[in-house]
């Protein structure tokens, strides 16, 4: 049986070896309401919805403005297509006062999603459902998923414990320890799935999730988990 499946060809079976998607992403400044510039990584939750865009006064979209480092900046990396394996890695960091951490996840925190009807709010942080790394640190994550979430937060120590034996809070928002210096780069690497346009009777039945676009239309994301053990 195994032989037969194998003599089938991949192209028979549909596991081609994939295609690979790098990507580096920069981010500088740790201050509150940092801009960003139209990579439309950095995004927030609102109402269990994902944001990657917002209104200005004259009702065109911009970029979603960092909140912050103490309350962190997340970013939304969304691949073409779903990835069997993806990595992340700190490739470097700067700034003084402080120290900067990225929580890779593979749900936001608050953000909704729709599965058999069902809405289901995904609490990845209060769950500890992420991989933290540091300066050097790479967290692989080998599952197939159509997108991941990286929080970036300044810490006041190296230490994930403090001296109370709880576990380190990122700095507070108007903390002066947070700096237009401070920086951050990102290197994401994956095997993108290729894979057959869907058409499964049980498609309608998938975890979504809603996006508002950079030109603030809305669409559903697709091909993502849901809130469950282990995500959020």
């Amino acid at each position: 049986m195994a032989r037969n499946y194998i003599l089938g060809g991949m192209a028979g079976t549909q596991l081609q070896a994939g295609k690979p998607f790098l990507k580096r992403i920069v981010r500088t400044s740790s201050l509150q309401n940092a801009t960003r510039d139209e990579d439309n990584f950095t995004c927030k939750l609102d109402s269990g919805k994902i944001i990657l865009a917002e209104a200005d006064n004259n009702g065109d979209p911009q970029p979603v403005k960092s909140p912050g480092w103490g309350d962190g900046e997340l970013l939304m990396v969304e691949f073409p297509t779903t990835v069997r394996s993806v990595e992340v890695q700190v490739e470097d960091t700067t700034g003084t006062l402080g120290h900067i951490r990225a929580k890779v996840m593979l749900t936001a925190k608050e953000q909704n999603t729709n599965s058999n009807g069902a809405d289901s709010e995904a609490a990845p942080l209060d769950n500890r459902n992420f991989i933290e790394i540091v300066k050097g640190d790479t967290a692989t994550i080998s599952s197939r998923t159509k997108v991941i979430f990286i929080l970036i937060n300044k810490y006041p120590t190296p230490n994930v414990l403090n001296d109370d034996g709880e576990v380190e809070s990122p700095l507070a928002t108007n903390s002066n320890q947070l700096s237009n210096k401070d920086g951050i780069s990102l290197l994401i690497t994956a095997t993108l799935d290729h894979e057959p346009q869907s058409g499964a009777a049980t498609a309608a039945k998938d975890p979504t999730t809603t996006v508002v676009n950079p030109d603030l239309s809305e669409r559903k994301l697709q091909k993502i988990w849901g809130v469950g053990p282990g995500i959020g």
